[in-house]
């Protein structure tokens, strides 16, 4: 089963598997933090009133906003092949 959820909507402090991206301008600013295919991601924490978004990818801290997080297509790590 591929159960696919944008980074935006994940649950915090579980793991998630990066799928893509939604087609975007912003795609090559994601890789450039490390935001990249393959990688792991997990919701650290979430600003209030649609703050900021952090994320840990790989054992780094990536803030970005809920717009960008809305890009970032994953599945949870269990149900990864």
């Amino acid at each position: 089963m591929n159960l696919k959820i944008k980074a935006s909507d994940i649950v915090q402090d579980k793991e998630y598997h990066i799928l893509g991206f939604e087609d975007s301008d912003l795609q090559i600013n994601l890789v450039e933090i490390g935001i990249m295919v393959g990688k792991s991601i997990i919701l650290r924490h979430k600003a209030p009133l649609h703050g900021a978004i952090a994320f840990e990818v790989d054992g780094n801290m990536v803030c970005m906003r809920p717009s960008e997080a809305e890009l970032i297509i994953t599945e949870p790590l269990d149900s990864a092949i």
